[in-house]
């Protein structure tokens, strides 16, 4: 016979990071085949999948298997599965149990335990009573024992979180962070200066508009001098260097300002629900407005913007789009400008459609290129002015940083809330009988809540708009100029800053930007019925419908005059 044999191991079972329990299970199995002359086949193995839960079969390898001999993929007859113990399959229910192994034993499928050398096939079950009550035994003493130390488990977690919710303390250095030491003597977690610095850095750069990417690299530059800087992980193993999603966990762990937030997260579950508000648990290293500025929306988004790296080469990324294909156009070759001998300038760097030249089978007809200069030019001196409005300006008056501040606090206060009443409501949907008033009860006051959040963030919005005040028409086109020059600053991290600024302001107004081969042109379309922008190529402008300014710098051709046509028919 055929002999597959089966391994498994649950995210509960300590001791595995050394592969002792894979190495122990594998032994077994040759033991068993080498004694009973089989051929070894394949080796199934489900790594981490609950057999408590169920996972390993509707999810795990096992679960492929079962598919494959139903279905007469595998020939069962001639066929064994091997396991180092019957528990290894299934710690459901032993009705449940028997359910998914019959039709398997049905279909002539042999088990074998190689720890017990038990056989298992549907004779035996069916005609041999011992048979069955063995199996019967098997199946209830796993699914007891799992039933049992879930139970045991959920009762320490339980008690631990109600004392963290009722008490404000912790009982051990259960959920510790990294930049927490665990003081048993006080038992109360304490801070690691040099990893508080090192978290404090980290906002610093973030408010600064410094992506993840960049604050990794410049943590690592600073830890190849210094060893205060040197990373660290979640697990035994220390990283090597940081990396952008270590910075990211950090800057959105709410932790940071001593708050945890508990959940409900059933094994074998793929969602996890939220438990009560977030609760007061560590010591703060990062103010509540920090923490809120680091992780507002709008510098969210705008440091989405920046891409990799710190050149901002390309404005417009997914913006450009090619005419023909509908396909992402992206500049290729090199940003930098050249000096050439006779003391001009030149810049290699074309859009090209990247289902024309990237692509497998280059998919898309449109091979012509365009230059990227001839694009950022004319957007940037027209519509930049239109797109900067006072949220890409840094606040310097004292009063209007302070009200920001608490700006963002409430817009994440209101995130927050926000979630909060949707949980609440899952449980009302959830609720019968006599929990249905109380649970109602639930949902109205986090709607109260969630109300006055929006009102006070309302006349919030409003004093803050009352201390900035309206920009004059001048002082608007000067602040303009001013991110216009840095953009081509020589100091890196000025010029990174203002093209970022640049970038997220544009996105925010320009819908997309569609390069037709057919007319040379270059059509810009604005958000919010705005407008739209056609380039041609040899740089001349047109618009429409942009501050009622019509047609500008030359006449339409009939190929552009059809554009606006369709864009007015499409906004009708």
């Amino acid at each position: 016979m055929r002999a597959i044999g089966y391994i498994r191991w649950s995210t509960l079972e300590q001791g595995n990071s050394d592969k002792s329990s894979e190495e122990r299970q594998r032994l077994a199995i040759a033991a068993m085949v080498a004694a009973n002359g089989w051929t070894m086949g394949e080796m199934l193995m489900d790594s981490g999948r609950s057999a408590f839960t169920g996972a390993n079969i509707t999810k795990g390898e096992l679960g492929t298997f079962t598919k494959r001999v139903l279905s007469g993929a595998i020939d069962a007859p001639q066929t064994v599965l091997i396991v180092e113990e019957l528990d290894r399959l299934s710690r459901r229910p032993p009705g449940e149990m028997t359910s998914w192994i019959m039709p398997l034993l049905t279909a002539g499928l042999t088990i074998a335990v190689s720890n017990t050398g038990q056989i298992v096939t549907a004779d035996r079950v069916n005609n041999d009573f011992g048979s069955f009550v063995s199996l019967m035994s098997m199946a209830f003493s796993g699914y007891e024992f799992s039933r049992k130390q879930q139970a045991r488990g959920n009762g320490a977690w339980e008690k631990r979180r109600r004392v963290f919710i009722e008490e404000g303390r912790a009982l051990s250095r259960h959920r510790g962070r990294k930049w927490l030491d665990w003081d048993a003597t006080k038992s109360e977690f304490v801070p690691i200066p040099d990893r508080v610095s090192i978290i404090e850095e980290m906002f610093r750069l973030r408010l600064a508009k410094v992506g993840k990417s960049g604050i990794a690299k410049w943590l690592n530059e600073k830890a190849a001098n210094d060893p205060a800087y040197a990373p660290w992980g979640s697990v035994t193993v220390v990283p090597t260097h940081w990396t952008p999603s270590a910075v990211s966990r950090i800057v959105q762990d709410a932790a940071v300002t001593g708050y945890i937030q508990f959940y409900k997260n059933p094994r074998g579950s793929d969602t996890r629900t939220p438990l009560g508000v977030p609760t007061k648990v560590y010591p703060a290293v990062i103010d509540e407005e920090t923490f809120a500025r680091a992780n507002d929306e709008r510098l969210v988004q705008q440091l989405k913007s920046q891409g990799r790296g710190r050149a901002v080469s390309n404005l417009f990324g997914p913006l450009a789009r090619c005419k023909v294909c509908e396909g992402i156009m992206q500049p290729l070759g090199s940003s930098r400008w050249k000096t050439n001998k006779d003391g001009s300038k030149s810049q290699h760097y074309p859009f090209y459609c990247v289902q024309a030249k990237m692509s497998k089978g280059k998919t898309c007809s449109n091979q012509k290129g365009w230059a990227y200069s001839k694009i950022e030019g004319p957007v940037i001196s027209e519509l930049l002015p239109l797109a900067l409005d006072d949220q890409y300006f840094r606040a310097t008056d004292d009063e209007v940083v302070k009200l920001e501040g608490q700006a963002a606090i409430l817009r994440r206060r209101i995130q927050d809330q926000t979630k909060q009443a949707g949980n609440v409501l899952a449980l009302v949907r959830d609720a019968d009988g006599d929990d249905d008033e109380i649970a109602l009860g639930a949902y109205e006051a986090a709607r109260s809540r969630l109300k006055a959040s929006k009102a006070e963030l309302n006349t919030l919005a409003k004093a803050l708009s009352d201390a900035q005040g309206n920009t004059s028409p001048t002082g608007h086109v000067v602040r303009v100029a001013d991110v216009r020059d840095r953009m081509q600053d020589v100091d890196e991290s000025v010029r990174f800053e203002a093209r970022t600024t640049a970038k997220q302001a544009l996105k925010s107004l320009i819908e997309a930007i569609y390069f037709d081969p057919a007319s040379d042109g270059v059509v810009v379309y604005l958000r919010h019925s705005l407008g739209l922008m056609i380039i041609r190529d040899d740089g001349k402008v047109m618009f429409w419908n942009l501050h009622k300014r019509g047609s500008t710098n030359y006449d339409a051709t009939m190929a552009e005059r059809e554009l606006v046509a369709a864009y007015e028919r499409r906004t009708d």
